[in-house]
């Protein structure tokens, strides 16, 4: 039997994985929609679901669902207060840049529309931080859609089994049936834990080991 092709690709999910929002999306939204948080929170994620995927127009959406919640307040500082108050794990951080030490590409994949993918350039340094960046309003598909994953491995280069996506999904049943890659799941941030996967190359441990979890 023919072993397993090595593993010489990470890519990374963001959210969860590389940065966290403080207090998590209710304590953000809640400055904004008090009793109504959840309703809004909601109403905001099965409206936005397109723009993941790069369809429609990610203020003009907002724009509507404030004025059917009565909010007056100007767009882009509910936008802001929501969306762009992330934090970069800078653990998680160290992780990766000792990985690509080690000779090993290191890359992004990520749900994320067009203006929280302007930020997260320009101010987390994702695109100086990694080697290839994988939004999925700029390929196209977002995760678990397969598509995603596909046009991720065609971006970086590699065949699919070469690369090890870490990402942050509820449970194993969310996996995407047929994704090319090898898929690692995680249930924290990464300075928590090891990812869980049997085909985890032993050359990644000692990277991770490098850390005093």
């Amino acid at each position: 039997m023919r072993s397993a092709p090595a593993i010489r690709h990470v890519m990374f999910d963001a959210d969860g994985v590389l940065q966290d929002l403080p207090g998590g999306w209710i304590a953000a939204a809640e400055p904004f929609f008090g009793e109504r948080t959840l309703e809004f929170l909601e109403r905001s994620y099965e409206a936005h679901l397109p723009t993941l995927a790069g369809q429609g127009e990610q203020m003009t959406i907002l724009a509507a669902i404030l004025t059917d919640f009565e909010v007056t307040l100007p767009v882009a500082d509910v936008y802001r207060g929501i969306w762009l108050g992330i934090e970069p794990v800078a653990a998680s951080f160290a992780i990766v840049r000792a990985l690509r030490g080690r000779g090993y590409g290191v890359h992004l994949g990520t749900n994320q529309e067009s203006y929280r993918t302007a930020h997260m350039r320009e101010m987390l340094g994702y695109d100086a931080l990694f080697d290839v960046c994988c939004y999925s309003c700029e390929l196209g598909a977002a995760k678990p859609d397969v598509a995603f994953f596909t046009e991720a491995a065609k971006r970086i280069g590699a065949d699919p089994p070469t690369i090890l996506f870490i990402d942050l999904f509820f449970t194993s049943k969310e996996l995407p049936t047929g994704c090319p890659l090898v898929v690692s799941v995680t249930t924290r941030t990464l300075p928590s834990s090891w990812p869980k996967n049997s085909r985890v190359s032993a050359e990644l441990l000692p990277a991770w080991r490098l850390f005093p979890w």
